[in-house]
């Protein structure tokens, strides 16, 4: 059970940390954790009072935007293991809208780029992850 004051002050920290941001990233999110830590919560009772609060202000996380997009690819890829250009630029725009804008349009391709080259999905018909290597 986590005491009433330190988890409202914890979800107060979490909230000035979110003010007028649409975007948490991973590397945000992990000092928040490390806060709570040094707070007296465990690591579970951060990791709930981060995501609800999270949620009550509308805002995305990385790590779960990540997650989703890289479901959403492998829905569109299938056993196939490729997709199209339009589907690969839908779902770099689907990031940059998901992230609220705070993701641009080259780094959502890069994030894009590496969930297919991670596992090992290929955009159908072109070359879009850089100019091939010539095989002597």
């Amino acid at each position: 059970m986590v005491p009433g004051g330190i988890a409202e002050r914890y979800a107060d920290r979490i909230r000035l940390t979110l003010a007028r941001q649409r975007y948490l990233t991973e590397q945000q999110e992990r000092v928040l954790l490390l806060e709570a830590l040094d707070i007296g919560l465990s690591f579970g009772q951060a990791r709930e009072l981060l995501a609800a609060t999270v949620q009550r202000q509308g805002v995305a996380r990385e790590v779960t935007l990540d997650h989703d997009m890289e479901i959403t690819v492998a829905a569109v890829a299938g056993a196939k293991g490729w997709i199209s250009r339009t589907a690969f630029n839908r779902a770099t725009s689907l990031y940059q809208e998901l992230s609220g804008g705070a993701v641009g349009a080259a780094e959502a391709r890069r994030r894009v780029k590496g969930m297919m080259l991670r596992r090992g999905w290929k955009v159908r018909g072109e070359i879009i992850f850089g100019t091939p290597q010539l095989v002597p």
